[in-house]
């Protein structure tokens, strides 16, 4: 079994305000939220690259400090938001150097290349690759980062809005991956926009406000209309058909 996460009374700045959040191990969470909610700083604190200016993160029930660079890196995966690659790495090198494979190495494991599908972006130069293209090899290459604790069902991976700039079938790809990674122990929390993909693949759902929880939980308890507005400050329509969630934008009413 992976690692759980525990925050308590977690603040920064004016991003993030009195979080207390439970992330349990071998479960894979979505973030969801409007721009500007806290998201993005969450899983910077959750991924161990920001630090509180109060309140305490706990993971396996010890301090981000109780473990060495090496034993974190070693586990813990990280993608950030995307940013356009300007030098002229190749795909293969990026994998060889994050996955700490010899210079001959092709270490690309079947479950990423089926999901992502970058075997053919291998030799080809980072900065030449199309902005979807070069999110599916950062993505690639946070898994890499961590495969072998990843095998073993005991990594942590910190995704920021992985699903920016992907086609309809990568995101349904990636999302299917990450719920069997995560049922087989390991530990994935990332953002998402996509309302209704999340309610399809998110074990748990975690909605925030202004770097306030609202709710957590699973979708189908938390994810309801009137919890959805409160949140986006819009309406939704949310529909349960045998257990299965539809969530759709409502109309606003204009004022005159």
């Amino acid at each position: 079994m992976s690692y759980a996460m525990a925050l308590s009374d977690i603040t920064l700045a004016t991003r993030l305000r009195g979080i207390s959040l439970h992330l349990h191990a071998g479960v894979c969470t979505h973030i969801l939220g409007a721009n500007g909610a806290g998201k993005s700083s969450l899983l910077l604190i959750l991924a161990g690259l920001c630090k509180a200016d109060s309140g305490a993160f706990l993971l396996d029930g010890k301090t981000i400090a109780e473990f060495g660079l090496a034993e974190l890196a070693g586990f813990r995966g990280f993608h950030q938001q995307q940013t356009h690659i300007l030098f002229e790495l190749t795909a293969r090198e990026l994998f060889q150097f994050y996955a700490n494979r010899n210079a001959g190495d092709d270490y690309l494991p079947a479950e990423l290349e089926q999901a992502l599908e970058v075997s053919h972006l291998l030799p080809r130069p980072l900065n030449q690759l199309s902005g979807g293209e070069q999110q599916r090899v950062n993505l690639c290459r946070a898994f890499l980062q961590v495969w072998s604790a990843v095998e073993r069902g005991r990594a942590v991976l910190i995704f920021d809005e992985p699903l920016q700039g992907l086609d309809i079938r990568h995101q349904h790809a990636l999302l299917i991956l990450c719920r069997r990674l995560s049922a087989a122990g390991n530990t994935i929390v990332l953002s998402c926009h996509d309302l209704q993909l999340s309610a399809q693949y998110a074990d748990q759902v975690v909605l925030l406000k202004k770097g306030k929880v609202v709710s957590a939980g699973a979708p189908l308890s938390v994810m309801t209309s009137a919890m959805l507005q409160q949140v986006f400050d819009f309406p939704f329509e949310v529909k349960k058909y045998q257990g299965i969630m539809h969530i759709s934008a409502g109309t606003r009413k204009e004022t005159t």
